[in-house]
């Protein structure tokens, strides 16, 4: 195969050949016209091709024959150029085939025959047309939608299935009914959404979208929400309309506020008092007023753990102290195990199930149980010293890195794993962009634990170390880092290019850094025969 790179605009040198063409030619015919005088354009423009055509037929130095004649020989081989100017094209490759039989691109939605739903395709796309194909075949094509444009459709007839149902199990009847048995406020919905649509196979993905929210929130949840979008004079409601309804809770706001309009309304038996308020030891806590405040002080578990209080008969039987001690010490409880769950995602650990607990302390592995457990409390983080784990490829170095990284994030530490190629493949990417370099730095150095895996291993250049140099002095008695590294201790300075730079950053870490060596035992080998 023989590709064509075409030269780019004001790079001669990519193009030699032609370029020395056309400086002999130039120069051949300035040279000859250099003592005529000419009167008009004309004379100017016949004397130019008289000399084109003397230096087009004289014969060459070195071979036989002349430009003229090279050319009638290679005539025969030439062709013409195509009717269509070439257009530079994008391809996207692996593509889904919805149900719809549409393929999204830029958040519109193109048709492709019915035989490929649920099919993977590849879409050529020029500033003009987005064309089809599946394995190297077109399928069809589309004029482009501008990039202004979202959630239009270019459907083709011929691409429609006969009998769409046969196809697709969802159809709009049984769409609808399933609104209904939700409520009428929500086929009311369904019912808007298939009038926005020139086709009602076009509505199936966001009515479905509305309708499985009642898996998440229930059925009397959503049926609520569409009531509330639809008041708000919301002419179409979607998905992302009511599911920011459902997630700020509003749907449930909105229901007590028209059973307390409807309470206050109703006082044709006077003033009751319902058994709650005889009811032994019983505090009503929460009104409409105070789940309001509670929103707005970002504490709403307050209302779903006294809800689970006012459930238990037990509890309301406890004093309104110990009440509130259970209370409290619930609701500490949930934000502290979100507070670590999202430590722990956004750590992006290479082993995320690597767990303290899980570390084996056999013979064959030089591993001091009570060194660990001093690491797994955390005093490392708070005396912002470093842990080094050094040994044999395969030795567990990642696991016990990723394990006391986990243990940092439970004692709330702002936490972060990365490979070192990754890093200083990151460094070079973003050194490119102004003030990319200092933003790479600050980012690394914020982290309370960074874990630097394979430290060392890649062979290092000058800026890379003194990358490194800058990042560590930031870290340096400030942070902790964990390295998980092949090389001992005597060898960082060579690893490190030797040098001023390479002594400094070995110096850092050479007196507050705990060492463990993990030994040659191979754990790969050793976990899949137990």
């Amino acid at each position: 195969m023989t590709a064509i790179m075409p030269a780019g605009v004001r790079k001669p040198k990519q193009k030699p050949s032609v370029e020395g063409t056309v400086g002999k030619i130039a120069t051949a015919i300035i040279a000859r016209c250099r003592n005529d005088i000419y009167y008009s354009f004309t004379e100017l423009k016949k004397g130019v091709a008289d000399k084109l055509y003397k230096f087009n037929h004289e014969p060459f130095q070195k071979r036989e024959g002349s430009r003229y004649e090279i050319l009638q020989e290679e005539k025969e081989f030439l062709r013409p150029l195509p009717d269509v100017p070439y257009e530079i094209a994008e391809w996207v490759y692996g593509r889904a085939v919805n149900l719809d039989f549409h393929v999204v691109y830029k958040k519109n939605r193109y048709s492709c025959p019915y035989q490929y739903a649920k099919k993977k395709v590849d879409l050529k796309v020029t500033d003009r047309f987005v064309e089809i194909y599946y394995k190297g075949e077109r399928l069809t094509t589309h004029n482009r939608f501008p990039d202004y444009m979202n959630n239009k459709y270019s459907t083709h007839p011929e691409d429609m299935p006969p009998a769409f149902r046969n196809i697709v199990q969802w159809d709009d009847e049984r769409i609808r009914n399933w609104a209904g048995s939700i409520g009428k406020s929500t086929r009311q919905v369904i019912d808007r959404i298939f009038g926005t649509v020139s086709i009602k196979e076009q509505g199936y993905n966001p009515c479905l979208a509305v309708l499985r929210l009642s898996r998440t929130y229930t059925d009397a949840r959503l049926e609520t929400a569409c009531e509330l979008a639809i008041s708000r004079g919301i002419k179409a409601p979607r998905y992302h309309h009511l599911k920011a309804i459902l997630t700020a809770n509003q749907d449930i706001t909105y229901k007590e506020q028209l059973e307390s309009e409807f309470a206050s309304d109703d006082s044709s038996m006077g003033y009751l008092r319902g058994s709650d308020y005889y009811r032994k030891g019983v505090v009503l806590m929460l009104n409409d007023e105070n789940r309001r405040k509670l929103r707005l002080l970002n504490i709403g578990e307050f209302i779903e753990e006294l809800e689970i209080q006012q459930q238990d008969p037990q509890t309301l039987a406890l004093p309104f102290d110990d009440r509130y001690q259970l209370l409290t010490d619930s609701v500490y409880q949930r934000k502290y195990n979100d507070k670590v769950r999202r430590l722990i995602k956004n750590a992006k650990l290479r082993l995320p199930k690597a767990d303290i607990h899980d570390i084996l302390y056999i013979d064959k592995r030089p591993l001091n149980r009570g060194i660990i457990a001093d690491m797994a409390s955390c005093r490392f983080v708070d005396d912002c010293r470093s842990i080094v784990f050094q040994g044999y490829p395969s030795s567990g170095k990642t696991f016990l890195g990723c394990a006391m990284a986990k243990e940092a994030c439970r004692g709330q530490h702002k936490t972060r794993y990365i490979r070192l190629p990754d890093l200083l493949g990151e460094y070079a990417e973003k050194s490119l962009l102004p003030g990319g370099r200092n933003k790479v730095l600050n980012k690394y150095a914020a982290f309370k634990v960074l874990v630097l895996d394979e430290w060392l291993m890649p062979e290092l250049s000058k800026a890379d170390v003194d990358f490194l140099l800058e990042l560590t002095e930031r870290r340096f008695d400030s942070t902790s880092t964990i390295f998980c590294t092949l090389y001992k201790r005597e060898e960082w300075v060579k690893r490190l290019r030797g040098g001023t730079y390479a002594e400094s950053i070995v110096e850092r870490f050479a007196h507050n850094t705990t060492w463990v060596e993990t030994g040659d035992m191979n754990m790969r080998q050793y976990l899949s025969r137990a």
